[in-house]
């Protein structure tokens, strides 16, 4: 086994749209603008103890499987990719702490699925959290 330890450099935004709606609940009465106004910044993914966001393990690994979609083929290994190897092979345990306290995040709003399915033509104005 190896271990990998990293400096990551970001060239956009990281938008966070974390599904809270079955941990904060809607008050009663509250319209949909009105609860995305008030819980925007929960969307986000964070250490509850630091505060700090963070990308959770599995969505770091899904970040490097797609990337390794994208390296071609294996040197002196004919049509064989990368992609295998980063589908089998590499593990992420720990999220990465971004050492961002969440409660400094500014709020974005995009035009978002509202089923979860993209290019489904459904789509809302939401407020997201990004850094």
């Amino acid at each position: 086994m190896k271990i990998a330890t990293v400096k990551l450099r970001s060239a956009s935004a990281l938008s966070y749209s974390r599904e809270i709606k079955s941990s904060v609940p809607f008050l009663k009465g509250e319209k949909d603008d009105a609860y995305e106004e008030r819980t925007w910044r929960e969307k986000a993914h964070y250490d509850p103890q630091t505060k700090n966001c963070q990308i959770p393990g599995p969505a770091f690994k899904f970040g490097l499987d797609t990337a390794a979609k994208s390296l071609g083929k294996i040197p002196g290994k004919g049509a064989a990719t990368w992609t295998k190897h980063f589908l089998a092979g590499v593990l992420v345990i720990d999220p990465a702490d971004l050492g961002i306290d969440y409660t400094t995040l500014p709020c974005t709003r995009i035009f978002a699925n509202t089923d979860g399915i993209r290019g489904s033509g459904k789509r809302v104005l939401a407020a997201i959290s990004a850094c």
